[in-house]
């Protein structure tokens, strides 16, 4: 029984069954191990592609939002460096409205910005009284110009209080004849020579310098009331209404007293209508003169 060939056969054939199927389990588990990790792997992946496009496109949409807030706000008319008011003056940089000027000014700089670099021309009874009759202030506070003389000197704005402060004046000393334009050049430099009040028109664009009862009003537009002087006929030597005023407007002076126009040459002297005298004497006006100097006055005359 010990030796029986069939009980040992069986227990080899048992032994073989349990081997072959174990490997054969131990196949299907690793198969089955496998395929569940693949599983695994791909539901991963298909979840890190849902996560990533997820967060793709919630930082795209914060980013579109952001970019549409960005928009709206540069859509609000809101302007960079800061607000501005109901006039569109730039308030954060100092700028406000100024009605007297009608413009955008620092307070502090309103004169300084307004006057300086034009040609101003002096104002009587609504028109410029010459185009030679001016001054002007440059961007150093220089203010030079004429009336009857050249003249020079400085000036200083005080936006606060509206003034302007010039002196010392300096002009050339040639003798002026004409008793209108003497009468304005004295009250030209009494205004000018030490401070004066300073307004701005908008309306008109006038500028008005006051000194106590003397007021000088002035304008940038050399033309302003022309048209009240025109050139009389040439050639005549007959005194007109506005022999003085076409004798100035072409840069002479005119002396009411004795009908001439000093400064201008024979072809000016011919357009306003005068008679041109190359030679006239020095003591002409003055018969009784005891002194008298040899010399020859280019006047033009009118009878």
């Amino acid at each position: 029984m010990k030796n029986n060939p069939y009980i040992i056969g069986g227990a080899i054939l048992i032994v073989l069954v349990i081997i072959f199927g174990g490997i054969n389990l131990y196949d299907k588990k690793s198969e089955t191990s496998d395929g569940l990790g693949q599983n695994l792997s791909e539901i991963n992946g298909v979840a890190s592609l849902t996560a990533s496009s997820t967060a793709s496109s919630s930082v795209s949409s914060v980013t579109n939002s952001a970019g549409s807030n960005s928009g709206a706000q540069g859509g609000s008319g809101v302007a960079v460096g800061g607000q501005r008011d109901g006039n569109g003056c730039l308030t954060g940089a100092g700028y406000s409205w100024d009605s007297e000027i009608g413009s955008c000014v620092r307070s502090w700089e309103k004169l300084t910005t307004f006057i300086p670099t034009k040609k101003w021309y002096v104002l009587q009874n609504n028109k410029v009284f010459s185009k030679n009759v001016f001054f002007t202030i440059d961007q150093n506070s220089k203010i030079s110009g004429k009336v009857c003389n050249s003249f020079s000197g400085t000036v200083k704005f005080d936006n606060k209080l509206n003034t302007v402060t010039s002196g010392p004046i300096m002009s050339t000393l040639m003798a002026c004849l004409d008793s209108d334009i003497s009468n304005l050049e004295s009250k030209f430099f009494r205004v000018l020579n030490g401070t004066a009040d300073v307004s701005l028109n908008t309306n008109n664009g006038h500028l008005t310098f006051k000194k106590g009862n003397d007021v000088i009003e002035f304008t940038t537009n050399e033309n302003e009331g022309s048209g009240s002087v025109t050139l009389i006929t040439p050639g005549n030597g007959t005194v007109a209404t506005n022999s003085g005023s076409a004798c100035t407007a072409k840069g002479g002076q005119w002396s009411s007293q004795f009908k001439e126009c000093l400064g201008v040459d024979n072809a000016v002297c011919t357009e306003i209508g005068g008679q041109f005298n190359e030679c006239a004497s020095a003591c002409r006006n003055d018969p009784n003169a005891q002194v008298c100097t040899m010399q020859c006055v280019q006047v033009c005359e009118f009878k």
